[in-house]
C-alpha cells in the first residue's frame, strides 16, 4: 500500500513510470546542475554581503565571532556543493547533495536568527521568505527535496518567532505567519505545475523522437520482405565501411540472387513469388548474427553485409545459406516449388575507396557464379 508521502506526491506532482522517470532526470540533469551551481554562488554572495550586516547589528564581540563562524560553515559546505556539482554526478547523488546543502544552510540561518540577532530584530525575514521561494522554484529538485527543506525552514522560523522573538504589536505576528503561509502555498503550486509540465514536455519530445525514428525505419525498409531497402542497406554499409577503415577490421559483402525467379512467378503466380521472397528474407534475417545487415537491393536481388568477417568465414556462411535455400519453400499448395541462390562474396581491400567498390566486386563474383551454372558461391578474384 502506498505511503502517505507517496500519495501526496502522486496527487500533487505524479512521477513517470520508473524507467521514464530515470530518463527524464538524466535528460535534465546537466541544466539542473548549472542552475543549482548558480544559486549556490548566489548563496556565497549573499552570505558575504551579510557579514557587513553582522558588524552593524552585533558590533565587535563574541557574538560577532559566533556569527562569522556560522557563515564560514555555510560558505564551506556551499563551496563543497559547487565542487560536487562540477564533477560527474548521477540524479540520485544530485538529489542527496541538494537536500543536504539546503538542510545545512537552513539550520545555519536559523541558528543565526535565534542566537546572534536581538529578540526585536525581524527585518531580515524578508530575505527568509525569498529563501523559501527559492527552495520551491529556483533550485531544481524532486518533490520532497523541495518541500521538506521549505517546511522545516518555515517551522523553524515559526518556533523562533514564537519562543525567541519579542514583538509588542500583535499585527506583526499575523503578517509574519501569513507571509510564510502564502509563500509556501505559491511556491508549492507553481513548482508542482512547472515540473509536471516539464515531464509532459519530456514525454512529448520522446514520442516525437520515436515517431521520427519509426518513419525513418519505415523509409529504409522494404515493405514486402521486411529487409532493408537499397537506400537503407547502403546507408548502413557506408557506416560499417567507415568503421572498418578506422579500426582496420575485415568487412565482407555477399551479393545474392534467387535463380530463375521469373520462372517461379510464371509457374506458380506472383503471389507464390512474393511468399518465396518473404520466406527467404525471414530465413536470412533469422539466421544472421547480431551486427549483420541484410537488405533487398533489387527485385530478387539481396545483399548481406558481414562486419568483422573475412572472406574465408563469409564463404562458409554463404555456402550454408545456399544449401538451406532448397528447403525453404515447399508446401502442399505449391508442390515442387523451391529455388536456389547464387552468391558472390567480396572482402574489403585497400583499393576499395567506397562501399560501392566493395559491392561491385561482390556483384561481379555473383555474375561469375550465375555464369558458372548457378546454385553456387564464388569469391571475388580481386582479394
Amino acid at each position: 500500500m502506498p505511503s502517505l508521502a507517496a500519495k501526496i506526491e502522486k496527487r500533487l506532482e505524479p512521477r513517470l513510470e520508473e524507467r521514464l522517470e530515470q530518463a527524464y532526470r538524466t535528460r535534465y540533469l546537466h541544466s539542473d546542475t548549472i542552475i543549482a551551481k548558480l544559486m549556490a554562488a548566489f548563496w556565497v554572495a549573499v552570505n558575504l554581503f551579510f557579514v557587513s550586516v553582522d558588524f552593524v547589528v552585533l558590533g565587535l564581540g563574541p557574538t560577532l565571532l559566533q556569527a562569522l563562524i556560522v557563515r564560514a560553515v555555510i560558505l564551506l559546505f556551499v563551496s563543497l556543493y559547487i565542487l560536487r556539482l562540477s564533477r560527474s554526478i548521477s540524479p540520485a547523488d544530485y538529489d542527496r547533495s541538494t537536500l543536504v546543502i539546503w538542510l545545512i544552510a537552513s539550520a545555519c540561518v536559523l541558528y543565526l536568527q535565534a542566537f546572534t540577532r536581538p529578540p526585536t530584530y525581524i527585518n531580515y525575514y524578508t530575505v527568509d521568505i525569498l529563501i523559501v521561494m527559492s527552495m520551491y522554484v529556483v533550485v531544481p529538485g524532486t518533490f520532497w527535496n523541495r518541500v521538506i527543506p521549505a517546511l522545516l525552514y518555515t517551522v523553524g522560523h515559526f518556533a523562533i518567532f514564537l519562543l525567541v522573538k519579542k514583538v509588542d504589536q500583535p499585527a506583526v505576528y499575523l503578517i509574519f505567519f501569513a507571509s510564510f503561509l502564502i509563500v509556501n502555498v505559491i511556491g508549492l503550486y507553481f513548482s508542482t505545475r512547472y515540473y509536471t509540465s516539464r515531464r509532459q514536455e519530456f514525454l512529448g519530445r520522446r514520442q516525437d523522437a520515436a515517431t521520427r525514428e519509426k518513419l525513418a525505419e519505415l523509409a529504409n525498409r522494404d515493405e514486402l520482405t521486411g529487409a532493408l531497402n537499397r537506400r537503407g542497406f547502403f546507408s548502413r554499409a557506408e557506416e560499417e565501411f567507415a568503421v572498418r577503415a578506422l579500426q582496420d577490421t575485415p568487412l565482407t559483402i555477399c551479393a545474392i540472387d534467387i535463380d530463375y525467379f521469373k520462372a517461379v512467378n510464371d509457374t506458380f503466380g506472383h503471389h507464390a513469388g512474393d511468399e518465396a521472397l518473404k520466406t527467404f528474407s525471414a530465413h536470412v534475417r533469422g539466421a544472421s548474427r547480431e551486427g549483420d545487415c541484410f537488405g533487398r537491393t533489387g527485385g530478387e536481388e539481396f545483399a548481406l553485409l558481414l562486419p568483422r568477417t573475412d572472406g574465408k568465414k563469409a564463404l562458409a556462411i554463404a555456402e550454408r545459406l545456399r544449401r538451406q535455400c532448397r528447403r525453404l519453400f515447399n508446401t502442399s499448395e505449391n508442390p515442387g516449388l523451391g529455388f536456389t541462390v547464387s552468391i558472390g562474396v567480396a572482402q574489403a581491400i585497400p583499393g576499395d575507396k567506397t562501399v560501392y567498390d566493395l559491392y561491385r566486386r561482390a556483384d561481379k563474383a555473383l555474375y561469375a557464379a550465375k555464369g558458372g551454372g548457378r546454385d553456387q558461391v564464388r569469391l571475388s578474384a580481386e582479394q
